[in-house]
């Protein structure tokens, strides 16, 4: 925010840096300081702008990596703030979406616990001077009352969450490069098209743009499409042919994407980019809407089998006081 009102009263990125400190608190002053001081000593803008890095998401930090190449830092950095707020949006709608699951999960292993280290137990005490013994809730109390076990169990437990999300990863890594529209498609092609339309205000080419593109990649297989793309350009392809032998890019992009002007280009790529957030949302609440009642349904089986569990024990302590009667 505040690159954006500095830039806005005619300062250069360098001369905000030196201005920033005064608008900061302790903690933040001394990285502008230190920023500034990169400055006058004449490192490279990465390394003026690296203190930044563990204070900002990876992909901020990556956008003002590029902020000196500039024609209008004040529309960039509006047009990176709306974006912030875009996809903290966005962000906040996943973490919705896993902090349910999450939070069945410790409910179950909370509950778990709970019978097998504090109801359990006090069942157990009262039957056993009745002479009365379970054989499942035995084979529970035998198995709890080892440590090691109990570790394995528990880091186990954890190992198949870890492998779960891991999985998970892996699939939406696919899914990025089918031919069909998904879900995570929608988000990643939101965020190179919104990218895409704050370079086009900055008057980049095609070709620039792709570079910046390529740049800060981090998806390998996405790195290597974006060279592919500056290297057919270099070559003189025209830029719809070369999207359009990319089969996992969607077609609109294929499409429309090459056919845009100076004139209207940063209009249809934020418009674009606006659809694909839309889809992301409605496919986000879909899976929601999905993936709850099955949740759900988990959760009452859960219960269902701690309800087994602590009155299985009474229902056979009444049904030998019955039998020796």
């Amino acid at each position: 925010m505040m690159f954006k009102l500095l830039s806005q009263q005619g300062l250069t990125v360098y001369e905000s840096i030196k201005e920033m400190p005064s608008y900061m608190d302790f903690n933040d002053q001394s990285i502008f300081l230190n920023m500034h001081a990169l400055v006058l000593e004449g490192k490279t803008h990465e390394d003026v702008f690296r203190p930044l890095q563990h204070k900002l998401e990876s992909w901020i930090y990556r956008m003002l990596l590029m902020s000196h190449m500039l024609i209008s830092p004040g529309q960039f950095f509006d047009a990176l703030i709306t974006m912030i707020d875009d996809k903290h949006a966005l962000m906040l709608q996943q973490q919705k979406a896993k902090r349910y699951p999450t939070l069945v999960f410790v409910l179950a292993i909370v509950v778990l616990l709970a019978y097998v280290y504090v109801i359990l137990p006090t069942y157990m005490s009262i039957f056993s001077t009745m002479g009365q013994q379970h054989v499942l809730s035995m084979l529970l109390i035998e198995r709890s009352s080892n440590i090691w076990f109990m570790v394995s169990f528990i880091l186990g437990i954890f190992f198949v969450y870890a492998l779960f999300f891991y999985t998970l990863r892996t699939i939406k890594q696919a899914l990025l490069f089918r031919r069909s529209h998904n879900i995570v498609k929608y988000f990643y092609y939101y965020d190179m098209l919104i990218k895409m339309s704050i370079f086009s205000e900055q008057h980049m080419t095609f070709f620039q743009m792709f570079e910046m593109l390529h740049k800060h990649e981090t998806n390998k297989k996405m790195k290597a499409m974006y060279q592919h793309i500056i290297t057919q350009l270099q070559l003189g392809v025209d830029l719809y042919d070369v999207l359009q032998k990319i089969t996992f890019m969607p077609k609109e992009i294929q499409m429309i994407v090459p056919l845009t002007t100076l004139r209207n280009r940063q209009d249809t790529l934020t418009h674009l980019s606006n659809h694909y957030k839309v889809q992301y949302i409605e496919r986000t609440e879909r899976l929601q809407s999905f993936i709850e009642p099955m949740l759900l349904l988990l959760l009452g089986i859960l219960v269902l089998f701690i309800g087994y569990l602590m009155y299985q024990p009474i229902i056979e302590f009444y049904d030998s006081i019955g039998t020796s009667l």
